[in-house]
């Protein structure tokens, strides 16, 4: 059983191989209900693919599933692509403004910085994508 705040989308299996099974699945946004969706870039849908444990369910390829995520996954998410490197930057950023008073300096430094963050993550991104783990579930029709 799911937990009650864990996301769920609706998707189709793509293939079935090694263990793994890839699901094709569109990113509803989550102000789709705004009335001003029809002006707002923001509002648009997006075809996502996933990569999931089966967990024993015979799964074949076209058939419908549930592509689930724990919100703890999202919140580790939001921390690495967001918050550490919010973190990163404005510590740089007061760090070499007190150091040299120098605003220009402070800003492209601050900046800079973020390339070795973000590059890191990117080398690390396999074995990153091994502690962001969905589960699929057949759907009941």
């Amino acid at each position: 059983m799911s937990n009650d705040y864990a996301v769920e989308h609706q998707g189709i299996v793509e293939s079935c191989e090694d263990g793994k099974v890839r699901v094709r699945f569109i990113a509803h946004p989550s102000c789709s209900s705004c009335h001003a969706r029809g002006a707002c870039s923001l509002s648009e849908q997006e075809t996502k693919y996933v990569d999931a444990d089966p967990s024993g369910l015979d799964l074949r390829v076209g058939e419908e599933v549930e592509i689930i995520m724990e919100p703890s996954m999202g919140l580790r998410a939001v921390l690495y692509g967001y918050l550490i490197p919010l973190g990163v930057l404005m510590s740089t950023i007061i760090l070499v403004y007190l150091l040299s008073e120098s605003e220009a300096l402070s800003a492209l430094l601050g900046i800079a910085v973020l390339v070795p963050y973000y590059g890191g993550l990117y080398l690390m991104k396999d074995r990153l994508s091994r502690s962001f783990r969905f589960r699929v579930r057949k759907q009941i029709k």
